[in-house]
């Protein structure tokens, strides 16, 4: 019955107590260093892509502005505050836009009001006559003949500025 019986006990088929807890270690410094990684480029992409949706509303708001300061008929409607203007246009008849306190940018279009872009830090128009000199408004408004409009945006610590000047329609 003994020959049955396997008693040698120096046999290895097993990890002992220490290796596991070494390769436990290994596993969670190394999964440790990759969730660090993972939400540093995470957070990058966050940032971008806010960034990048901050300059695409600008753009499209200034697209908007300079297409309707191109289209329009009449005079220019300015108060003393440069950061809103209405202009009177061909296809649509009076478009408002306006920069409020808390930055965003919008347009009034028969009696719609619509959010163009949020974050917005100044919104600047100046008016210059055909020589490039600057008109006031409201007094000189026949005068004008392009408009240059400003828009500065802000994301976290950076800033995202547009430029652009728009010949005022015939």
């Amino acid at each position: 019955m003994a020959k049955y019986l396997n008693l040698n006990f120096k046999k290895k088929n097993a990890f002992t107590l220490l290796e596991m807890v070494i390769s436990i270690g290994i596993f969670i410094f190394v999964a440790t260093a990759s969730s660090v990684v993972f939400n540093q480029a995470l957070n990058a992409y966050r940032y971008t892509t806010s960034r990048m949706a901050a300059a695409r509303e600008a753009e499209l708001a200034m697209d908007w502005i300079i297409r309707d300061i191109r289209d329009s008929t009449g005079p220019l409607i300015a108060p003393s505050d440069v950061t809103q203007i209405t202009i009177n246009t061909k296809t649509v008849g009076n478009v408002n836009y306006q920069l409020l306190l808390n930055g965003s940018l919008m347009r009034t279009e028969g009696g719609a009001t619509s959010l163009l872009a949020r974050g917005v830090d100044f919104l600047i128009f100046t008016y210059l006559d055909a020589g490039n000199v600057d008109v006031p408004l409201p007094e000189n408004n026949a005068n004008v003949r392009l408009v240059e409009v400003v828009i500065v945006t802000h994301n976290d610590d950076q800033e995202f500025r547009l430029y652009n000047l728009a010949v005022l329609g015939p």
